[in-house]
This record gives C-alpha cells, sequence and structure tokens, in this order.
C-alpha cells in the first residue's frame, strides 16, 4: 500500500512541476509536501501567498508523516517538507533535507462529536464500552497519542493505556481521517490534535501533564531547483499573515 501512495504522490509531483493548464509558462510551480495536520492552513496560506506573488504556484501535496518522509527519502518529488523534528529527524540524518524552521504549534485532545455527552475527559476514553479511534501502529498520531496515554497513566493507574485501546476499534493513518471517524459518529471518541477541531468536532484538552505539543517545521529538500522560490514561500509562513491563518485553524505560534 506504501508503494503505491509513493508512486501516486511521485506522479502527482512530476504533474505539478509542469506548466498547468491556464498557468503562464513562466511561473514558478514548488511542490510542498505538507503533514495532514497543516493541510487545511496551509492550503488557505499558499491560496494567500498566490495573490501577492503571481509568479509562484505553491502545489500542495498531503500525506502522513511517514509517507512524505518516505517519498522525500526515495528521491520522488518535492520542494519543501513540513513535520514535527522527529518526523524529519531521518532526512536530516541523511542530508535530504536543509535547517528546518517552525511555523506552528499543536498539542493534543480528546476529539468528541460536537453535542457528545459520553465523555468530558481524557479519563473516560478507558470506560467498558467506548468506541475509540487512535493513529495506526507506527503511525506519527499513535507515536503521539501512546505518548500522552503512557503520562496518563501516573494519575490513572499502570492498566489505563490497556483500558483505551481495548476500546479502539479504528485505526488511521492520519489525525483527518481521525477526526472524520469522530464527526460521522463511527467512534464516539478520539485522541487527536488541537488542529481538528471544527464545527462538528469537538476538542478537550488533556491534562497539561499529559500533554504532547509539537512544533511543525518547514524545510527545503536538497536538490531542489527553486531553492529561492522556497526560501521566500518558507519566510512568508512565519509572517504575520500566515500565522493569523493558523491560528484561525487551531494552530499556535511555533513555540
Amino acid at each position: 500500500m506504501n508503494r503505491i501512495w509513493l508512486a501516486g504522490l511521485g506522479a502527482l509531483a512530476l504533474t505539478a512541476a509542469g506548466a498547468a493548464p491556464g498557468r503562464a509558462a513562466d511561473q514558478t510551480t514548488i511542490i510542498a509536501l505538507v503533514s495532514a495536520v497543516g493541510n487545511a492552513a496551509m492550503r488557505e496560506v499558499a491560496a494567500m501567498y498566490e495573490r501577492v506573488h503571481p509568479d509562484v504556484h505553491v502545489q500542495i501535496v498531503p500525506g502522513g508523516a511517514a509517507v512524505l518522509v518516505a517519498q522525500v527519502e526515495a528521491g520522488s518529488g518535492g520542494d519543501l517538507i513540513t513535520g514535527g523534528p522527529e518526523a524529519l529527524a531521518p532526512l536530516v540524518t541523511h542530508h535530504k533535507i536543509g535547517s528546518g524552521v517552525g511555523i506552528f504549534s499543536f498539542h493534543e485532545v480528546v476529539l468528541v462529536r460536537h453535542g457528545s455527552t459520553k465523555v468530558h475527559s481524557l479519563r473516560d476514553l478507558a470506560n467498558p464500552g467506548m468506541r475509540l479511534a487512535l493513529g495506526t501502529t507506527n503511525s506519527t498520531i499513535a507515536a503521539y497519542s501512546n505518548e500522552v496515554l503512557r503520562k496518563a497513566a501516573e494519575q490513572y493507574g499502570a492498566d489505563f493505556p490497556k483500558k483505551v485501546m481495548a476500546n479502539v476499534i479504528v485505526t488511521e493513518s492520519t489525525s483527518t481521517e481521525i477526526a472524520a471517524a469522530v464527526r460521522s459518529g463511527l467512534v464516539e471518541a478520539a485522541i487527536g490534535f488541537s488542529s481538528d477541531a471544527s464545527d462538528g468536532v469537538d476538542a478537550i484538552n488533556v491534562p497539561a501533564a499529559d500533554d504532547v505539543i509539537t512544533v511543525d517545521q518547514v524545510a527545503p529538500v536538497n536538490g531542489s531547483p527553486h531553492a529561492d522560490a522556497v526560501a521566500a514561500f518558507s519566510t512568508y509562513l512565519r509572517g504575520p499573515e500566515a500565522q493569523a491563518a493558523f491560528r484561525k485553524h487551531h494552530l499556535d505560534a511555533p513555540h
């Protein structure tokens, strides 16, 4: 499945690198490999950037961090990538990307369907019969939620993570898919990201002692033919207009 994903993403990157219909032949297209948590916000910011930089088109390619990192490792496209420091670490080690800079931060929350009365706190996820969604094994979102459960075990008991895991009926590889499972009513709750709160999904903060705060970075892919355009867009991401858009999508300033 991952090979299929990578092939699809690589084809999309190659398609986007050419002049798209209706775009000027001399317009620069930069391929932005964007972690799922920032997908909606980055699309809005990219559109804002293009309005003031009509000579640049930012093609957003979203996906789970592991898939995007594997794409860069394989050399199959991308001019820049966003993700947390841990997710991007292999690319730094293998000299696939340049230095990353923080563009926004997010934290862990309990996601519930709007109007839900069954879940009021993180502790409720261990209640018998609860239907939950969590990240798939080895996914980035699973690593974060597992850390939340590990910390919470100090307060709620060593068996707390096991009780929560026994209630998991859906696993997904991205926070967007997990939020969708909550919104549809397929599950009653999930551990997800603060950015996944919406009109249909409410976010309940986890105790500060159990939270995991992550700073998403943007980093240039080494060897990109559009290094100057990537640098200019990366600078824009840290500016006031982009930061305001990130806040609108429940993403905080980078720490």
